[in-house]
């Protein structure tokens, strides 16, 4: 839920840190690194498969393709585009099961 809380109750400063605006790292190389900790922190905390990619790239990529939906649902959120669920708490829940789930199926060769 952390992803989710901190884009939802500080939306300035998410829209901020995912901007293309600031993505030139001799410019801006602070706000580099808190985006590189941030991802760090969103995938350290994905589940390993069993068993686990042998490939790394596929890896990083399965990674990468749960963070784009963490940060498609937050981002739909912020723009009002996902609106009428009885319960944001209870949709967000699900999503982060969903989230686990996809990250431990096992990787297709």
């Amino acid at each position: 839920h952390a992803y989710f809380d901190f884009a939802l109750t500080n939306p300035g400063c998410y829209r901020l840190m995912m901007s293309r605006l600031f993505h030139d790292a001799t410019r801006f190389g602070d706000l580099d690194t808190l985006r590189a900790e941030a991802m760090g922190e969103v995938t350290s905390r994905i589940p390993v498969p069993d068993p686990p990619p042998a490939d790394p790239i596929a890896a990083k990529s399965r990674a990468m393709g749960l963070w784009a939906m963490l940060h498609g649902y937050a981002t739909l959120r912020l723009d009002g585009a996902v609106t009428g669920e009885p319960d944001p708490d209870a949709q967000i829940s699900a999503l982060a099961d969903l989230f686990v789930r996809v990250a431990l199926l096992p990787p297709q060769d």
